[in-house]
C-alpha cells in the first residue's frame, strides 16, 4: 500500500521496492484512505427514522508480520461525526508493512461479529480491500476460509465483499473464490482456473485505481448491494 498505483509504478515493481516513487502523487494507501473518508460521510443519518448504520476499520497485519486481532482499530459502532473523527485518526496512523494475513483478519472479523452478535443486529458486512495475496497461510487454511469458514459466516448473515487493488494481481481466484463464498459474488462471474485469473470479487488492479476503487466502495456502502452487480 505504500506504492503510487499503475500506471506510476506497476505491481511487480512496487514488490521488489514498496514504496512512492513519486512523492506528489497519493499511494495506494492514501487513496483508500480518502475514498474510506468520503463513502462513509455517505453513511450519515440525513433524516429521522433512517436505518442506523454501523461501520468499524482494521488494519493488517498488527505487528508487521503475520498477528491479527480480533479488536478492531475502530469498533464497530453507529456512523456519526464522532466515529468519521475516530475513523480518520485511525487512518492517519497506519503505516503500510509486513506481510498479507488475508484469512487470519477475515476469520478475526468473523470473530468480532460472533462474539458482539447481542450488540450488532441487522445485516453484516465484511468489506476486505488488500493489495496482495496472502503470504501469512499455508494453501489448507485459504481452502478452509473459501469452503468452509466464510461459508458458515454467511449461513449466519455476514456477508464478505472482497476489493483487489493493485499487486493483487496473483490473487485473483482466491479472492473470487471467497467473494463466491461469502455471497457477494458478480452475477455469471469465473472464480478463475488459475491464480492470477477470476472475476467474482471488485478487481481494482486495471484502470484508475482512485476512480474505480472510489465507486466500488461508494457502491458497497451506500446501496449495500455486494451480491447485485
Amino acid at each position: 500500500m505504500q506504492c503510487n498505483p499503475p500506471p506510476t509504478t506497476q505491481s511487480f515493481l512496487c514488490d521488489l521496492a514498496p514504496s512512492r516513487a513519486d512523492a506528489t502523487m497519493p499511494s495506494k494507501l492514501e487513496i483508500v484512505e480518502q475514498a474510506l473518508s468520503t463513502s462513509f460521510d455517505q453513511l450519515l443519518p440525513t433524516m429521522m427514522g433512517q436505518p442506523t448504520t454501523r461501520a468499524g476499520l482494521v488494519g493488517f497485519s498488527t505487528d508487521d508480520m503475520c498477528l491479527t486481532s480480533t479488536m478492531p482499530l475502530v469498533p464497530v459502532t453507529e456512523v456519526s461525526p464522532p466515529f468519521l473523527d475516530m475513523m480518520r485518526m485511525a487512518m492517519m496512523s497506519l503505516v503500510p508493512n509486513g506481510t498479507t494475513p488475508i484469512v487470519s483478519a477475515v476469520t478475526s472479523a468473523y470473530q468480532y461479529f460472533e462474539m458482539n452478535a447481542a450488540m450488532l443486529p441487522g445485516d453484516k458486512h465484511v468489506i476486505l480491500v488488500t493489495d496482495g495475496a496472502d503470504d501469512c497461510t499455508p494453501p489448507q487454511g485459504i481452502q478452509d476460509l473459501i469452503n468452509t469458514t466464510a461459508p458458515q459466516a454467511l449461513s449466519m448473515g455476514i456477508q464478505t465483499c472482497v476489493i483487489g487493488a493493485p499487486g493483487s494481481e496473483s490473487a485473483r481466484s482466491m479472492l473470487s473464490h471467497l467473494a463466491k463464498a461469502g455471497g457477494t459474488a458478480r452475477l455469471n462471474c469465473d472464480v478463475g482456473t488459475l491464480p492470477t485469473t477470476g472475476n467474482c470479487h471488485f478487481d481494482m488492479t486495471m484502470g484508475d485505481f482512485a476512480t474505480s476503487f472510489g465507486m466500488a466502495l461508494m457502491r458497497i456502502l451506500a446501496a449495500v448491494e455486494c451480491g447485485i452487480r
